[in-house]
C-alpha cells in the first residue's frame, strides 16, 4: 500500500467514529427535528426519470447558453442573483447551505428571496432559526441536517435524516437531486480550475473584485479541493448504483468525476 492510500485509510478510522456519535446525537435530538424534516419526504423521487440542470457560479456560465434549458427544471445557488443570466433563468430550486448567508439583514439572502418567491428553498437545519424570523422568507423552504463527513465512498443523501456535509454547495445540489429522484443531473458553470492559477476569476459576475481573492493559503486551498473531489467521486458512484447520470458540461472543468458532455449535445 503507497504512503498516500495508507494516509487515507488511517484518516477514515476518525471519520467514522465521528459519524458514529454524530448518528447517534441525531437520533437522541430527532423528535425535536421530526417535524420539519419530514416534510422533505415529500420531495423523494418527485421527479423520477427527469432531467435537471445545477447551474455552478464559475466564470464560464458567462458564455453557457442557458436559454437553452429553458423550460426544463434547474438549481441555482448562492450569489445566483449577481449573475446576469438571473433576470431571464428563474430557478425551480435554490440551494443556500453556507452559514454566511444566514443572517437576517444579508443582502443575497433578502435579494434572492424577492427575486424568486416562487422557488423551492434549501437550507441546512441551523439557519431555520434565521429564516423563519424572516417577514421575506420563501414559501417553499427545506432543512437539511448535514452532519456526516464525507470520507470513501460514503454519501447520504436522504433529506428526511442525517446527512453528508459539503464543503461546496454544487454538491449538496446534487444530493438534493439525486434524492428527487433525477435520472440525469447536467451541471454547468463548475469550472473548479481556479488552483491553476490564482489570478483566475472564481465567478461568472463582472464585479465586487475582491470576491474573487483567495484568503488562505495554497495548501489550504488544495486539501480543499481534493476533499470536495473526493465527494464528487463517491456521488459519481452512488449515481451510477441508482442508474443516474451526472453529467459535465462545463467547459474545461477539473472536475473529472462525472461523464464531460458537450453542452449542445445536451440540449439537442
Amino acid at each position: 500500500m503507497d504512503q498516500v492510500k495508507l494516509i487515507t485509510k488511517i484518516n477514515s478510522i476518525p471519520y467514522s467514529l465521528f459519524n458514529a456519535l454524530s448518528e447517534a446525537v441525531f437520533y437522541t435530538t430527532y423528535p425535536a427535528k421530526a417535524k420539519v424534516l419530514s416534510v422533505n419526504r415529500k420531495l423523494k423521487n418527485l421527479h423520477r426519470g427527469e432531467r435537471c440542470h445545477i447551474l455552478g457560479l464559475g466564470p464560464s456560465l458567462r458564455n453557457a447558453d442557458l436559454p437553452s434549458i429553458r423550460g426544463e427544471k434547474t438549481f441555482s445557488v448562492n450569489n445566483y442573483i449577481w449573475s446576469e443570466w438571473s433576470d431571464s433563468i428563474i430557478p425551480d430550486y435554490f440551494v443556500l447551505v453556507d452559514s454566511a448567508y444566514y443572517d437576517t439583514n444579508n443582502e443575497i439572502l433578502n435579494g434572492t428571496f424577492a427575486k424568486f418567491p416562487e422557488a423551492r428553498f434549501f437550507f441546512t437545519y441551523k439557519a431555520m432559526h434565521v429564516v423563519e424570523a424572516m417577514d421575506t422568507r420563501p414559501i417553499h423552504r427545506h432543512y437539511m441536517n448535514c452532519k456526516l463527513i464525507q470520507h470513501g465512498s460514503m454519501v447520504r443523501y436522504d433529506l428526511s435524516r442525517n446527512m453528508t456535509a459539503t464543503m461546496n454547495v454544487v454538491l449538496a445540489a446534487i444530493q438534493i437531486a439525486l434524492y428527487m429522484g433525477f435520472g440525469e443531473i447536467v451541471l454547468h458553470g463548475c469550472d473548479f480550475n481556479q488552483f491553476t492559477n490564482p489570478e483566475l476569476a472564481l465567478h461568472c459576475w463582472n464585479h465586487r473584485e475582491d470576491d474573487d481573492k483567495i484568503r488562505m493559503s495554497m495548501s489550504e486551498f488544495l486539501n480543499r479541493h481534493a476533499i470536495m473531489l473526493n465527494h464528487h467521486y463517491a456521488l459519481d458512484k452512488a449515481a451510477r448504483k441508482l442508474g443516474v447520470r451526472i453529467l459535465n458540461a462545463t467547459p474545461g472543468s477539473l472536475i473529472d468525476a462525472y461523464e464531460r458532455v458537450d453542452f449542445k449535445a445536451v440540449v439537442d
